[in-house]
């Protein structure tokens, strides 16, 4: 016959076995960037966000989404094996633009237990001189 504390103590030992398999955890070392002060027909404004997958799952990138046109990003890779790291560029391009604040978003999904990251990029627009 099963003791009554048998059963607790096989569930708690198969959880902590499972938990040793990290799901995919994609960490980056900036949520934010302040261009500061830029002249509307300079170049592009560019920014490199480092990311790493701190789980033991492969991390893969879903499609990258930006709020402005003038905002692409640059996925070197389009996964990460558990423990490896890359770097993505961001590039804003503000030619064409009114002077004043600016703000535009990345968001970054991925399988990653973290759910979806975000950058926020901002700058003030001033007229050229």
């Amino acid at each position: 016959m099963l003791k009554k504390w048998a059963l607790p103590l096989l569930v708690t030992i198969l959880m902590i076995c499972g938990c040793q398999n990290d799901p995919a955890m994609l960490k980056i070392d900036k949520h934010e960037v302040d261009f500061g002060t830029v002249r509307v027909m300079d170049g592009p404004q560019q920014v490199d966000i480092q990311c790493e997958n701190l789980g033991d799952k492969t991390l893969r990138f879903r499609p990258v989404f930006t709020d402005c046109n003038c905002t692409t990003v640059s996925l070197p890779a389009d996964s990460l094996k558990g423990g490896e790291s890359m770097t993505i560029s961001i590039k804003v391009d503000y030619h064409g633009f009114k002077p004043g604040e600016h703000f535009s978003t990345v968001k970054l999904f991925t399988n990653s237990k973290g759910g979806p990251e975000e950058i926020v990029l901002k700058s003030n627009l001033v007229a050229n001189k």
